[in-house]
């Protein structure tokens, strides 16, 4: 068996990667292993969020990870265009891989094993440390595992953020400075639909098509198809295709309290559901939650304080499990883009800003559903808020 660790990571995307860098830089002083079962770190992803999402102490660690930043982004709907003065930033999947296997290289306590599934043998217990088995047959033994692959079971209570997206070469100038987060002026099918535009460089553009849908199929070449017209109606004429990604997020209309913890195997990333329930953005609430752990990563009772986190977390998202009924249910679906288009014509920035972080006030909730409302009920929204769809 491999000498033990502090920590095993089993999957070796965005929160692992994170959790493994930022404990070391904040001075954790044991081994940690990152197992991937894929021959590269963090997939193939773009990352994003406002700079208000992140606790103010953690920016430092975070900042060197960033590849792209703006001061500002839009948003556009058929009533309102609005620019949101909220710094915007991104993480590349490769970049952040190159970056955290440059740091292993200089760190010998940190550990990268690639090409490898690793399987639990042992979950441990406050007597026994957890054992793990990659497929080679080699035994890793740690004080924790930290279990990040894949996403954890929500409910069958469930509706989805799906997404295509291209990053394209043009051959002249988009005359686009800042991200547009929502374009919902595009033709609304499928549920709730908008264009996500991030300008790289005058030329470099990742264009998504987003889709708040009650249904997880993905015409991949269909919307690929759809971009290309709307980068046409830009008038941005494309040269090359760089990249491609997609994604197909389940999001909660109701949602189980996280499980106790029982053992030494901990959840984190989407195996802990450790997303905006709304937005489904993971990178803020995930860099949040590694850095409120950190000053108890050597507790023996650490699993308790874990899943502490983890329903702390669960508890402050129920106000937009709320929330998700009105862009999945209500009103008719080529009208639903109607309910965000609301809330950016009435909330004050700090507002916005505290929704986007998942901190938003009672006085803001209540600001958020008041005035006329954006569209007549239908009876599928009122039997889910009157309980039919009750959270356990």
């Amino acid at each position: 068996m491999q000498h033990p660790y502090g920590f095993i990571f089993i999957g070796g995307g965005l929160s692992s990667t994170l959790a493994a860098y930022t404990w070391l830089q904040l001075g954790y002083d044991k081994p940690i292993l990152i197992i991937e079962q894929n021959d590269h770190l963090c997939g193939n992803h773009t990352w994003s969020f406002n700079q208000t999402d992140i606790l103010i102490p953690a920016w430092n660690t975070l900042y060197p990870l960033i590849d792209a930043s703006w001061k500002e982004y839009q948003v556009k709907f058929p009533k309102i265009e609005r620019t949101v003065s909220i710094p915007y930033h991104t993480l590349f999947s490769n970049s952040l891989s190159a970056k955290i296997q440059f740091y292993a290289n200089k760190n010998p306590l940190l550990h990268i094993l690639t090409g490898q599934k690793a399987t639990i043998l042992q979950r441990g217990s406050i007597q026994s440390n957890p054992v793990i088995i990659t497929q080679d047959k080699k035994e890793y033994s740690a004080e924790w595992i930290i279990q990040s692959t894949g996403q954890n079971t929500i409910d069958s209570d469930t509706a989805y953020q799906k997404f295509v997206g291209i990053e394209v070469s043009l051959k002249s100038d988009a005359n686009l400075s800042n991200p547009i987060v929502m374009d919902a002026t595009v033709p609304q099918k499928d549920g709730f639909r908008f264009m996500y535009i991030l300008p790289f460089t005058p030329t470099n553009l990742l264009i998504e098509d987003t889709y708040y849908s009650l249904n997880s199929k993905l015409d991949v070449p269909t919307i690929i198809t759809e971009i290309k017209n709307y980068a046409q109606n830009k008038n941005w004429q494309i040269n090359t295709i760089d990249r491609q990604e997609k994604g197909v997020l389940p999001i909660p209309l109701s949602q189980k309290k996280p499980a106790p913890i029982t053992d030494k195997v901990l959840p984190l990333g989407m195996h802990a559901n450790l997303f905006h329930v709304t937005t489904g953005y993971s990178l803020a609430t995930n860099y949040n939650f590694i850095w409120q752990i950190y000053p108890h990563l050597k507790d023996k009772h650490l699993h308790i304080l874990w899943h502490k986190k983890l329903l702390e977390f669960y508890q402050s998202m129920r106000f937009y499990r709320v929330m998700n009924h009105f862009l999945f249910i209500a009103g008719k679906t080529n009208k639903r883009y109607r309910f965000l288009e609301v809330f950016y014509q009435r909330q004050k920035e700090s507002e916005i800003a505290r929704f986007y972080a998942g901190t938003n006030t009672l006085q803001d909730k209540i600001r958020i559903f008041s005035g006329k409302a954006p569209f007549k009920p239908s009876i599928y929204l009122l039997q889910s808020l009157l309980g039919r769809r009750k959270e356990t």
